[in-house]
């Protein structure tokens, strides 16, 4: 019952917009799990996993280990897998406990803490009127990685409240050493099960990728307020369960979403974003444009009660100008971080954003 939406907001609304593992809007995927997405040659989904899947050896100050043994006098680096053939993720981060280390061993090094294991599991839909017809969708996703939050030719500044990415996508892709030239497959929290929606939602690993592949439909996911419910039944990543309140969609007074047609945006000077609703939500204003060398995201958070914004002159200066094609996209988002052993994980729920005439507020926008 799945439908492909338009090619025109394809990428830009499923790419662009929250911390969730998502692939297909260009070549390979890498990904960040700070819910900054770049495409235009290769995807950056956030919160996927970096390299598809490669994580990095080594422990904390260990020594290279001699005859496939674990690193002497470390915990394991991101994880904790070590050596060509794959050691199983030590318990606890202590070395050797709970699994035999892989052929050869791998490179002590800086190694990792806790901070670099990180993992989201996140949730979306939009509903309402797109290009003159009704329109629903919804999307689920989960990753989680061993690795600190880098992507090879991105670099992040920050404009209050903004985040600015910039990549360069002839730099990216390939997964992390597993000690032997290959990659290591990305750690997993086993099924999880996404339940308090219209719809129970199973999320499961893949046996040859590693990762999880999306669950999409082409219908609404939620109602405001549902009380949605993450159940990870556990894996490299221990076992968790907690709950999300599902967000409420603002209503966008301004600027007006045309239909069908492309929006001019002023750099120099944007339009304000006025709305209603959105509860105890953040509102996240984000312009994505992409390119097959140097994509840019600039993405803005504000408390949903303060009912208007403006994004600031400065965090737009490094876009485009002249008829530069860009995506512009509101939404709200719930998010509740948790602690599941050694891992940092982010709990999401997101819904598009409409304008008073129910159009859904992601537009294609010419950068002035």
């Amino acid at each position: 019952m799945t439908r492909s939406i338009p090619a025109t907001t394809a990428c830009s609304i499923l790419c662009v917009l929250f911390s969730a593992a998502l692939s297909g809007c260009g070549g390979s995927t890498n990904a960040r799990t700070d819910g900054a997405v770049l495409t235009g040659g290769s995807t950056i989904g956030s919160g996927g996993v970096v390299g598809s899947g490669g994580v990095a050896g080594g422990g904390t100050g260990g020594t290279k280990s001699t005859g496939g043994t674990t690193a002497t006098g470390g915990m394991p680096s991101s994880g904790g897998l070590t050596g060509a053939g794959g050691g199983n993720t030590t318990t606890g981060g202590t070395n050797g406990t709970g699994g035999s280390s892989g052929h050869g061993g791998s490179q002590g090094g800086t190694g990792g803490t806790a901070n670099d294991k990180t993992g989201v599991v996140m949730i979306y839909q939009m509903a309402g009127n797109q290009y003159g017809a009704p329109y629903a969708y919804y999307r689920a996703s989960a990753s989680f990685s061993d690795t600190p939050n880098t992507t090879p030719g991105c670099t992040t500044t920050n404009v209050d409240p903004c985040t600015i990415t910039v990549c360069d996508t002839t730099l990216q892709g390939g997964g992390a050493d597993a000690g032997d030239g290959g990659t290591l497959p990305p750690p997993n929290a086993g099924k999880i099960t996404i339940t308090g929606g219209l719809h129970s939602i199973d999320l499961t690993v893949d046996v040859t990728t590693h990762d999880y592949p999306s669950v999409s439909d082409t219908t609404s996911l939620f109602h405001a307020g549902d009380t949605l419910t993450y159940q990870a039944a556990g894996g490299d990543v221990p076992q968790f369960q907690d709950t999300v309140t599902a967000p409420e969609s603002i209503v966008l007074s301004a600027p007006p979403i045309p239909l069908g047609i492309v929006m001019n945006f002023a750099l120099d000077n944007p339009p304000q974003f006025v709305w209603s609703n959105g509860g105890a939500s953040k509102v996240r204003i984000t312009l994505f444009q992409p390119s097959t060398s140097i994509s840019q995201q600039v993405l803005c958070e504000y408390d949903a009660s303060s009912g208007v914004a403006s994004i600031p002159v400065a965090a737009l200066a490094g876009l485009g100008k002249g008829q530069q094609i860009a995506t512009l996209s509101v939404y709200t988002k719930a998010t509740k971080n948790i602690t599941a052993g050694n891992y940092s994980v982010s709990l999401a729920a997101a819904t598009m954003a409409n304008d008073t005439g129910q159009n859904i507020a992601s537009v294609q926008v010419n950068l002035l």
